[in-house]
C-alpha cells in the first residue's frame, strides 16, 4: 500500500509541475527538517534537507522518482544547470549497468539532452563523452548494431556475400511477410517506383531502394547473460533466455569469426556471435501489427503462452 501511495503520489508532482515555471522553482527550493528519532520532542533549526536531495536519494527505487527528476530537470533552465552534472550521468549510468536497461533510467538521458525543447549541447557533448567514449561503458550499456553486406540467396540452404557468410543461413523464405499499415493496406517496405513521378538521380540510399533485394539484415548484439539478475556485469538477459533466434557472422576469406569491429583508440577489436536480427527484438513496440510477420504466432496466442508460464512460475 506504501508504494502505491509512494507511486500516486509522484504521479501528482509531475502533472503539477508540468509546464509550471513557479511550481519547480517553488520544489527545488523547499527543505524538509529532519526529526531527531532519539527525541520525542521537536526541535526547530535542526538539520533540513532540500525535497530534490530526497529524490535523489530514492532514485534506484522504482517508485517514480527517476520520473520525476527527467521531468523537472527537462523543462527547467535554473533545474538543468543546478543538477545536470557528470556525476548524476555515471550514476545513472550504473544504476542501468547494475538494474538493467530500464525506460525510466534511460529516459533521462534523453530528458538532459534539451531543456523546453532547445537542445542542450554541453548535456549531449558530456553524454557521450561519458557514455560513448569509454570503450568499457559503450560495450556494457550500449547495444552493437551491424548491417553486413549479406543478400538473400535463392537457395534455401545458403547465403551469398562478398566478405561475409552467415549460419545459420538466410535465404529467401527468411523474409518476412509484407505487414498491414493502419490503413489495412498490405506492405513489403518496398515504394513503387512509378509512384515516384520526379526524383533526383542521385540520392543517399539509392543503391539500397533500388536493389530488389531492399534493406540488407541489420544485426544486434549485447552482452548478456542466460541466469542475469540485477547487479551482474551484463547488461541484461541473453538472446538465448529471452528465446531469441542468434546469428554468427564470418569471414570467408579466413573462416574466422568476426561479428562487428570497432575502433578503439586507433585499434580494432571484435565482437563474437549471438547476433540478433532487428525484427526479432522490436516487433514488441507494434505487437498487434508485428507479431505475426515476425514470429509466425499471432498475438493474441503470444500473450497467453506468456501469462502461461507466469502462472506456472508463481505457483
Amino acid at each position: 500500500l506504501a508504494k502505491g501511495i509512494q507511486k500516486l503520489l509522484h504521479v501528482g508532482l509531475q502533472m503539477i509541475c508540468s509546464g509550471n515555471i513557479n511550481t519547480q522553482d517553488y520544489f527545488s527550493k523547499r527543505k524538509t527538517i529532519q526529526e531527531n528519532h532519539n527525541s520525542n520532542m521537536h526541535q526547530p533549526g535542526g538539520n533540513t534537507k532540500l525535497w530534490m536531495e530526497t529524490i535523489l536519494e530514492q532514485l534506484e527505487d522504482p517508485l517514480g522518482s527517476a520520473v520525476t527528476l527527467s521531468k523537472l530537470l527537462s523543462s527547467n533552465h535554473h533545474m538543468m544547470s543546478v543538477y545536470a552534472k557528470p556525476d548524476l550521468v555515471n550514476r545513472f549510468l550504473e544504476m542501468i549497468r547494475n538494474l538493467g536497461p530500464q525506460p525510466r533510467l534511460i529516459s533521462f538521458f534523453e530528458s538532459i539532452c534539451t531543456v523546453d525543447g532547445m537542445a542542450v549541447k554541453a548535456n549531449q557533448e558530456m553524454i557521450l563523452r561519458l557514455t560513448w567514449m569509454n570503450p568499457e561503458n559503450r560495450r556494457k550499456t550500449y547495444l552493437t548494431t551491424c548491417n553486413f553486406n549479406l543478400t538473400f540467396s535463392s537457395s534455401s540452404s545458403s547465403s551469398s556475400s562478398t566478405d561475409y557468410e552467415i549460419t545459420p543461413s538466410l535465404s529467401k523464405k527468411d523474409q518476412y511477410q509484407p505487414v498491414k499499415l493502419p490503413s489495412g493496406v498490405l506492405t513489403d517496405g518496398k515504394v513503387n517506383k512509378s509512384n515516384m513521378k520526379k526524383h533526383p538521380p542521385n540520392f543517399i540510399g539509392k543503391d539500397v531502394y533500388e536493389s530488389e533485394e531492399g534493406f540488407t539484415p541489420v544485426f544486434i548484439r549485447w552482452l548478456g547473460c542466460d541466469e542475469w539478475k540485477q547487479y551482474m556485469d551484463p547488461l541484461f538477459w541473453s538472446p538465448k533466455s529471452l528465446n531469441i533466434k542468434t546469428y554468427t557472422i564470418s569471414k570467408k576469406q579466413t573462416g574466422q569469426k568476426q561479428g562487428a569491429q570497432e575502433e578503439e583508440n586507433g585499434s580494432e577489436f571484435e565482437v563474437f556471435d549471438d547476433w540478433v536480427r532487428l525484427e526479432e527484438l522490436c516487433w514488441v513496440l507494434e505487437p498487434e501489427r508485428l507479431c505475426q510477420v515476425i514470429t509466425g504466432i499471432s498475438w493474441s496466442e503470444m500473450k497467453s503462452i506468456h501469462s502461461n508460464k507466469q502462472n506456472l512460475k508463481n505457483n
